[in-house]
């Protein structure tokens, strides 16, 4: 099945995966006991994104379009049809270039 992303997606050693999603998630859980737990999602996605630029990891993009092409769609469990599919991937972290190896 085909799928286009509107970004350049980076291939990370194991290692590298690690040492980005720790830092990663140190800063979401940091945001989130400053702020707590109600503020708006929008809101904890912009501090989110301005923390990790600061920290000087490179870029942040907050959604990404992915785009599946040549696939059945399915609404309400049904099978509509060959088609493309496009779905902002919300709350996923992509790591574009500047942010290797930092």
């Amino acid at each position: 099945m085909p799928m286009v992303v509107s970004t350049e997606i980076l291939v990370f050693s194991q290692p590298e995966f690690h040492t980005l999603s720790a830092k990663l998630l140190r800063i979401i859980f940091d945001v989130h006991n400053e702020f707590g737990r109600f503020l708006d999602e929008s809101l904890y996605k912009n501090e989110i994104a301005a923390r990790w630029v600061e920290s000087g990891y490179g870029i942040a993009e907050r959604e990404v379009q992915i785009t599946v092409t040549e696939f059945d769609r399915m609404i309400d469990n049904r099978i509509i049809g060959k088609g493309a599919f496009h779905h902002s991937a919300i709350n996923h972290s992509v790591i574009p270039d500047g942010a290797r190896g930092r």
